[in-house]
């Protein structure tokens, strides 16, 4: 795992412009959503943060994958003693890491640029914790790897990608409000268990 992670941050580190082009959009993206809800509404942080991861993580995966299948690495997955899915699973770290360094950078620059934006953690029992932390992981995974057998099977699929990534953010109501029932009551439904 560990290897993973010092592999992820060679392969930044070795494209550094690339590198900072992803982490200013990514910043701008973050900020800009946290400046929109300025004083305005409250921003939900923990549900904001597992839209980011997951869009995230899985667009860095998607990315990296078609990397190596236009540079014909993927011939040399392919005959390792790992699966590409086993792979895959393992960069999940360096994924995570990389996009949670990000995500507190950019909380940290929209206070220093003064976002007057509140924000919000649900309350949460410890049986709520754990149903909530099991379905997002569940779900998580089930996208993640669709996402890599998708890009095994097309080797390119960062268009449905974004597509997708749009529709959670307006739609899946983590990120911003809805008038219909979205991911994210379903999410404060289980939150609420064993708070009776």
């Amino acid at each position: 795992m560990f290897n993973e992670l010092k592999r992820y941050f060679y392969y930044r580190k070795q494209y550094k412009f690339d590198s900072l082009c992803d982490a200013i959009y990514t910043l701008i993206f973050i900020v800009g959503i946290i400046m929109i809800f300025s004083g305005q509404t409250l921003l939900n942080i923990l549900y904001f943060y597992i839209y980011f991861l997951v869009t995230n993580i899985t667009l860095l995966a998607n990315e990296e994958l078609e990397y190596e299948i236009r540079t014909s690495q993927y011939d040399n997955l392919i005959t390792s003693k790992y699966k590409v899915k086993r792979i895959y699973l393992r960069r999940i770290v360096a994924y995570l890491v990389w996009s949670s360094i990000l995500f507190i950078i950019s909380l940290f620059v929209s206070n220093v640029f003064g976002s007057s934006t509140h924000f919000v953690f649900p309350k949460m029992s410890i049986f709520g914790a754990i149903v909530f932390v099991s379905i997002n992981l569940v779900l998580f995974l089930v996208f993640y790897m669709g996402v890599i057998k998708l890009t095994e099977k097309f080797k390119r699929v960062s268009v449905l990608l974004n597509f997708l990534n749009t529709i959670f953010l307006f739609y899946s109501g983590l990120v911003f409000p809805t008038s219909f029932e979205t991911f994210a009551d379903m999410l404060n439904k289980i939150l609420s268990l064993g708070n009776n």
